[in-house]
């Protein structure tokens, strides 16, 4: 499977792919103020009332400070491309699941990768018996909230359950899948993970990238960045959008853009 990331065209990207590098946003500078956020939590406060001995003071900003960094199963996602990739000034990276996953070998950390759920409305904690997901090397296991009182390992899961939902109504297009950095990571010193304001570098695993994909908009001048990208993970496929007005039906295609780069590989 095929996970594609959006990129702009800031020069950061790009220097940020050429150091084999992943950018996982700090959860407080996303978006959407419900995502991953601890506004989740507060509408709750008989939940609060219950785990209020056993809340850390500073968990609203240790909830802040998670990392994510977010794909899609869609390489053609018109709202995608407009929003995260600059309005086809930028381009998409497709990324072998799979390899992905190898992440938390490389740093030596948990870092889940998991399709976002996307629901109605707010899970109801102060509802004991309401039910969540949580996943322990690949296995799924639903709990009810009031286990998250008796094992402090379940209610680590809820945590990390509210870092992956987003409401339907609004997100449901963009067919995410986030990779997620927790505390092992954001709070512990490891070597191959570098700090920032905003976020956090983690290193891309070996053999995941697996397209290039660029925008119709993009500036010629950015076009030997992504042939560099091509030839340093010895990439096969290079594609570019291009309005389908084929099909007078608003969409966008790919077609092959190979010839943009023509490199040798090593």
């Amino acid at each position: 499977m095929i996970l594609y990331k959006y990129y702009s065209d800031a020069k950061y990207n790009f220097e940020a792919l050429l150091n084999e590098n992943f950018f996982f946003s700090k959860t407080c500078k996303l978006n959407d103020p419900f995502d991953a956020s601890f506004q989740l939590v507060k509408p709750y406060k008989l939940f609060l009332e219950h785990i209020k001995e056993h809340l850390h003071p500073e968990a609203e900003n240790i909830m802040g400070n998670y990392g994510t960094c977010s794909f899609s199963e869609q390489a053609d996602n018109k709202h995608l491309w407009a929003l995260y990739a600059n309005s086809y000034k930028g381009f998409v990276i497709g990324y072998d699941k799979e390899q992905l996953e190898k992440i938390a070998e490389v740093v030596e950390a948990p870092c889940p990768l998991r399709p976002v759920e996307y629901v109605d409305a707010l899970l109801n904690l102060d509802d004991l018996e309401a039910t969540f997901k949580a996943f322990t090397h690949g296995e799924e296991t639903t709990y009810p909230i009031r286990e998250c009182f008796r094992d402090s390992k379940i209610m680590d899961k809820l945590w990390e359950y509210l870092c992956f939902v987003k409401e339907k109504k609004i997100w449901s297009n963009e067919q995410e899948w986030r990779l997620f950095a927790g505390s092992h990571i954001t709070q512990q010193r490891r070597d191959n993970v570098k700090k920032l304001e905003n976020g956090y570098l983690l290193p891309i695993p070996q053999h995941a990238i697996k397209e290039v994909i660029i925008g119709h908009n993009m500036d010629y001048r950015n076009i030997p960045f992504i042939c560099n990208i091509a030839h340093k993970y010895e990439v096969e496929h290079i594609g570019q959008t291009q309005p389908n007005t084929d099909e007078k039906d608003f969409s966008i295609k790919l077609i092959d853009a190979l010839n943009l780069c023509k490199y040798k590989r090593k």
